[in-house]
């Protein structure tokens, strides 16, 4: 993803459509602009959707591990119409709604390590970004490790998405997220979701 550009890994396939039958029937919320969110949980697996007129636009399957007792993104994807609205950090919030903590697959596209790059760089009110050794379970600052270490391709050393307080937070308020205001007039909906929520200094996922 280039903030929300596809999210796909060497060893998965399939697409967004493939996806769309899960939603089929499943209740629809308001999300931000004319999206809807939609969910599927099941004991191990969670599938978070925003649709648009019925039609997925964005998915996140998430699945839990048990050899490190976490759960683990899968899939994402987000249509070329949808990418730098916040799509797949929206998704990643609710997901964070449900477990606390998500860590990333150990496998990175190019646009996944772009996409996780400006999470770590603008994480918001709603989560911080650690690295995850899962061999110690241990969670470190990323500040303590290169590049080369943190996108290495191995299940050892991965990123992990740690929730914030108590989820999605709409309430205005004065914030500065690296030179980025938010104003009274504005909702930090606003500012991270949305057509209008890039701007010159941040780039949406």
């Amino acid at each position: 993803m280039n903030i929300s550009e596809i999210v796909t890994y060497p060893s998965r396939s399939g697409s967004i459509v493939g996806y769309q039958s899960i939603f089929t029937d499943k209740v629809q919320e308001p999300a931000f602009d004319e999206l809807l969110y939609a969910e599927s949980k099941g004991q191990y697996s969670y599938f978070g959707g925003l649709l648009h007129n019925n039609e997925l636009v964005s998915v996140l399957n998430v699945t839990y591990y048990r050899e490190h007792g976490l759960w683990q993104i899968v899939y994402s994807e987000t249509t070329s119409e949808y990418q730098r609205q916040g799509c797949f950090r929206y998704l990643l919030i609710k997901a964070l709604d449900h477990y606390g903590k998500v860590i990333c697959d150990e496998h990175h596209s190019p646009e996944a390590m772009m996409a996780w790059k400006s999470l770590m760089k603008y994480t918001g009110p709603h989560f911080n970004v650690v690295v995850y050794n899962t061999n110690t379970r241990t969670e470190h600052n990323p500040s303590e490790y290169t590049d080369d270490e943190i996108w290495n391709q191995k299940s050892d050393i991965l990123l992990m998405a740690k929730r914030v307080g108590n989820g999605l937070v709409l309430e205005k308020r004065e914030r500065f997220y690296e030179g980025l205001k938010i104003g009274p007039d504005r909702t930090e909906m606003n500012i991270w979701f949305g057509k209008n929520s890039s701007t010159d200094v941040y780039t949406n996922p």
